[in-house]
């Protein structure tokens, strides 16, 4: 499981280090500065995490918001997101696996709104479900899986593929230890305006309640 999880992180540390770097050799020592310094509440909480299994929602959100404010960043005036959590919801209660939200995030802004020419949302909503599922919606106004797979190299594919295949992985895992029948699962779905053009793209994670 930890093995899995820590695939995903290099990719983030690495876009990260770049982003400092061409700022760095731009001349744009504040940019630099302020992200180098959100940069590193990020590395903190992730070596807060790195050992546990589960953390609170509370902690997930605060380091989803930190993590979209690098993205934002890294791509100036492409997007602006918004995070919505079910009042409902206590966020320091509820438990779900570390890491396991990021890396859908990572694709919606790599493949999605960094290549749409229009000023690019995402949206993150919480939702707790009668059933006791913590529902998790992710959804961009980018230019589609479709279009995002003409205009990357295959390379770049094979990358989002593999990241999709981890997660599939984990959550396998995740079933089989700690899920006792109520399944990890997410939907991933290309959304098509009036004339069946591409606008955009809706995940949904389900996640079960964790129970002690």
């Amino acid at each position: 499981m930890k093995s899995l999880k820590n695939q995903l992180d290099p990719h983030f540390i690495f876009n990260a280090l770049n982003s400092i770097q061409s700022y760095i050799l731009d001349g744009k020592k504040e940019n630099a500065l302020d992200y180098l310094s959100d940069f590193s509440n990020v590395l903190r909480k992730k070596i807060e995490h790195a050992n546990c299994d589960f953390i609170s929602l509370s902690e997930e959100i605060e380091y989803l918001r930190l993590y979209l404010k690098l993205e934002q960043m890294r791509f100036p005036n492409k997007f602006t997101f918004h995070i919505q959590v079910d009042k409902t919801i206590n966020l320091h209660e509820f438990k779900l696996p570390a890491m396991l939200i990021h890396p859908f995030l990572e694709n919606a802004i790599k493949y999605g709104l960094s290549g749409s020419e229009d000023n690019g949302i995402l949206s993150l909503t919480f939702e707790l479900k009668d059933d006791g599922f913590l529902n998790c919606t992710i959804t961009d106004n980018g230019c589609g899986r479709k279009k995002s797979k003409d205009m990357q190299e295959s390379s770049s594919i094979k990358k989002q593929y593999k990241t999709l295949d981890i997660i599939r992985d984990r959550m396998s895992l995740l079933n089989k230890m700690h899920a006792e029948g109520r399944r990890y699962s997410y939907l991933i779905q290309d959304l098509v305006d009036e004339n069946g053009l591409a606008k955009g793209t809706l995940v949904e994670i389900t996640i079960p309640k964790k129970i002690d």
